[in-house]
């Protein structure tokens, strides 16, 4: 069997890693804990969904968090700004993933702006 450069990865650490690296990311921009703990508990769900969708997606599917890297150009970086990135960049993106499945695609986008 032909071993891969993850084979001796800890995947679950270097997860934990990137998410305590956003979180200081996010918090040096000025964004509310509160938000970044959303985003975080959120994404992490709804990629989980995707990983275990081992059919059509799988883990090379996962949604980073480059979607929520903040602009310049936005200016307050709150519930708000959240909920205008899941409405105009995380659903299309969702649809397409689940374009026999738009059901499927509404749900999972409810879920990340369900108050």
């Amino acid at each position: 069997m032909k071993r891969l450069p993850t084979d001796s990865l800890n995947l679950p650490e270097i997860r934990a890693n990137r998410e305590l690296e956003f979180k200081s990311y996010m918090e040096d921009r000025g964004v509310d804990t509160n938000v970044t703990d959303l985003i975080v508990a959120r994404m992490s769900r709804l990629n989980k969904e995707i990983r275990d969708q081992k059919t059509n997606l799988g883990a090379g599917f996962e949604i980073g968090h480059s979607f929520f890297c903040p602009q310049e150009t936005d200016e307050s970086l709150d519930i708000d700004w959240y909920r205008s990135v899941i409405l105009e960049e995380i659903a299309p993106l969702l649809r397409e993933y689940w374009f026999d499945e738009p059901d499927k695609a509404d749900e999972q986008a409810a879920r990340l702006l369900a108050k």
